[in-house]
């Protein structure tokens, strides 16, 4: 088990393009078909205000301004009567009472915010929606010729990227301009110009953001936690660190410190056989290994770092066994990665950091054929080795010593040789060759 060392605070962020919120938009049925019941959900499209029920509504609509009211005559209201949502620091409201045998639904917008309502299913759900737009864009630099581009929206959005010689453009579907500039110009060593053009994005309205470099450049895309702040770092190619050939492999714990300990076994033993297989391995098939310790030593999490770093190393992978105290249950592979959004320098190499953790997890899960626990990143992966190495980093948890029937496996040659085997195929994959040579 992997352990973290004097870490600091960490910003949970998502890193990958998808659809933001997780909210459904479908109504539970009401207890009553004549009942009425609320909802808001968000997706790419918006945020959507949902009033339904089992049967047609025939509602009435009154609108003022930003603010619309809706009565239902001889109908009532079923579960949930308040919605508030913060959007950009303004709040929506929603309102459901009951006025004697009638339904009333207050719905207060603020008034920077555009929206449409349209009927559905047969007028048996109104559904009110919000437009995501763009609230302004920010430029931030860092190092020493790094750039940030903050694009913030009032919802959570959506977007794809295509980069073509020194022009990166950013598609984003769904979204309105706002009041935001069509063209920003920075005093920048890198950048030429930014642009925000309307245009059909995958066969919807949307947004196209233009970024044109003075130079070809290394592009990295991250969401905040909410998903309504996009993130776009880019530094110049020829900035990029040129990563020697070493491939260092750091076996967990050791010495004095054991790591989990089992029924039978201390996780420090099975996770220096495993490295020593993999190193093995990789030896045969050509590739330069640097081990942080090749015996029961003591090596500290700082010194595991400053190997790989000292080596310019081309990837670093820790090999590790896990261990649950809370959930005895628990069992199978996971793989870890770190490339936090509030560290532009490991977040340039977010791609490569996951592919890396996505080859050995998809290994270990197709060798060892225990549960997949996935691959996993933020703030739960914030390991020192993995925190404070300068290249591609990953840290294997091959199994769960606190789990029996994966403490027995791991006391046994075959299962170690697999789980190096498939860490080995892992590195190989990544590296982009092929894996043949086995123990």
């Amino acid at each position: 088990m992997a352990w973290q060392e004097n870490e600091p605070p960490a910003v949970p962020v998502t890193t990958s393009p998808g659809t933001p919120g997780n909210s459904s938009s479908e109504l539970p049925p009401p207890a009553s078909p004549e009942n009425i019941r609320i909802l808001s959900s968000k997706d790419e499209t918006g945020l959507k205000i949902i009033i339904g029920s089992g049967v047609e509504l025939k509602g009435r609509l009154e609108e003022s301004g930003n603010n619309l009211r809706y009565y239902f005559t001889g109908r009532s209201i079923e579960g949930n009567t308040i919605i508030r949502e913060n959007i950009a620091g303004e709040i929506l409201e929603v309102k459901a009472e009951q006025q004697g045998e009638d339904a009333v639904i207050y719905i207060s917008i603020p008034a920077n915010l555009k929206y449409r309502s349209a009927s559905e299913e047969g007028g048996k759900k109104e559904t009110i929606t919000i437009s995501n737009f763009i609230t302004g864009i920010e430029r931030k630099t860092f190092g020493s010729k790094g750039e940030r581009i903050i694009l913030k929206t009032v919802l959570p959005l959506d977007y794809s990227s295509e980069q073509q010689g020194t022009q990166m453009k950013i598609k984003l579907p769904f979204l309105l301009k706002g009041s935001a500039p069509s063209e920003y110009s920075f005093d920048s060593q890198l950048m030429q110009r930014l642009q925000l053009n309307e245009s059909e994005v995958n066969g919807t309205q949307g947004m196209v953001l233009t970024i044109e470099t003075k130079n070809p450049a290394k592009f990295a895309f991250g969401k905040s936690a909410e998903g309504n702040q996009l993130h776009i770092l880019f530094v110049d190619q020829s900035d990029v660190q040129q990563l020697g050939s070493a491939i260092v492999i750091d076996p967990g714990h050791g010495g004095k410190e054991t790591g989990t300990i089992g029924s039978w076994l201390k996780e420090k033993e099975p996770n220096l056989d495993i490295s020593l297989k993999v190193a093995a391995l990789l030896r045969q098939r050509g590739m330069e290994i640097v081990l942080t310790r090749d015996d029961d030593s003591y090596v500290s999490l700082e010194e595991r770092a400053d190997i790989a770093n000292l080596y310019n190393a081309r990837l670093f992978v820790s090999i590790h066994n896990n261990a649950s105290q809370n959930n005895p249950a628990a069992q199978g592979s996971e793989t870890h990665y770190y490339a936090p959004l509030d560290n532009p320098e490991l977040f340039m190499q977010s791609a490569e950091r996951c592919r890396l953790a996505t080859c050995i997890q998809e290994q270990l899960v197709s060798k060892l054929r225990r549960v997949d626990r996935g691959v996993k990143t933020g703030p739960s992966s914030n390991f020192s080795v993995l925190r404070n190495t300068r290249m591609p980093s990953a840290l294997a948890e091959v199994v769960f010593l606190s789990y029996p029937e994966e403490e027995q496996l791991l006391q046994q040659d075959y299962f170690r040789t697999l789980a190096a085997e498939a860490i080995a195929d892992g590195i190989t994959q990544y590296c982009g060759g092929s894996a043949e040579i086995k123990l």
